[in-house]
Formats: structure tokens, sequence, C-alpha cells
């Protein structure tokens, strides 16, 4: 049985899996920021060593509406776009992928993903959402050839937000996260060999 990391920002983001088709969702939490992002991502995959990593959280848009669910394969800093005349990275694609990332993805109109230190509530000139850590978490991953993808709930809208605007969406985030992932995984194929081998025993 394979297992996929469930990586979130905070314990109030929690979203449970349950194994299914020759998977095991493991969930881990890493704290705000790029920086415990990326710490608290590269500590989970080296205890759990996954197949692909999925990061479940919530995000703010300044063009999608609250209660969207975004699947975002593309990632920016925006915090570093101001150096990239000087060599920045500030963009990146998850390039890796296998059959649980692509269930994810299929269907689902590419979005990018704009990932900052802090919380933005004035403007957000590039990308559908923002949040605090995927574009850590996707440039990790991509260095260690890991599929991921990240899947983001829109809690609130640039612009008009606030932290406590987040705060009050986060039930309704867990939720439709959780369902959203149930039913990609309804798409999955048996794994005939873990049956077999059930049967076996």
């Amino acid at each position: 049985m394979q297992t996929i990391l469930l990586i979130e920002a905070l314990e109030s983001e929690r979203v449970e899996v349950e194994p299914r088709h020759g998977y095991r969702f493991v969930v881990e939490h890493t704290g705000l920021g790029k920086t415990q992002a990326i710490v608290g991502l590269l500590s989970a995959i080296s205890r759990h060593r996954p197949a692909a990593v999925v990061n479940l959280g919530t995000a703010g848009s300044a063009a999608l509406p609250v209660g969207t669910i975004a699947v975002c394969r593309s990632f920016v800093d925006r915090d570093m776009k101001l150096l990239a005349d000087y060599g920045a990275c500030w963009s990146l694609e998850a390039e890796a992928e296998c059959e649980l990332t692509d269930v994810i993805c299929s269907g689902e109109p590419r979005r990018v993903c704009s990932t900052g230190d802090r919380f933005v509530t004035d403007s957000l000139p590039d990308g559908d959402v923002c949040d605090m850590e995927a574009f850590a978490m996707a440039s990790l991953c991509r260095h260690l050839g890991l599929p991921f993808v990240s899947v983001k709930y829109v809690t609130d809208i640039v612009g008009q937000n606030s932290l406590k605007a987040w705060a009050d969406k986060l039930h309704d985030a867990r939720l439709a996260l959780a369902d959203f992932m149930q039913k990609k995984l309804g798409a999955l194929v048996p794994d005939v060999n873990s049956k077999q081998s059930k049967s076996s025993h």
C-alpha cells in the first residue's frame, strides 16, 4: 500500500481521508509561512517516505468566489518576484505526476497559487488564489521528484477579507475538501494485486 502525505498548514484545516485502492493517507501539519512549510514538509517526507504529496488547505482569491475549490499545479512566490532580475526563482510548475495526482487534477481548471509570507488583504496581481505555503512545498517536491498537487478552498475575497472572514470559513473548508477528495478517490482504479493479497490471508 502506497503512502500519500496530506500536508496542511494548521490543525484547524485538518482533513482526514480513508484508505482507498492501495493508498493510505497520512496527515501532517507544518505551521504557517514558507519557512515552516518547507521544514515541516521535509520532516514529514523523511518520516513517511510518501509516493506523493497533496497539500490541502485554504486560500484567498481576487477572482474566484468563496466556496470554490482550486486545484493548483502552477505556483508563484510573490515575495521573490521583485528579485526576478537578479536570478530569483519565483514561478514553477509541479512536474512529477502519478495516478493519484492525475485523478485529482482530472476535469479541473489548472489554477495558479500565489504564495507569500503575509496575509493578503489588498490586491493579488499574480495567481488565482493566494496562500502562505504552497510554493515552498511545490519547490521541495520538485527538487525531490515527488508528485505534488495543492487543493485549496477559497475562504475569503482579497480586498474584502480579514482574518476573521478566513477563520469563519474553516469548518466549511474542511467539509468541502473532504468531500472533494472522496469523490476524486472514487475514480481510482481498484488495486487488483492488493485485493488478491488480502484474499490469500
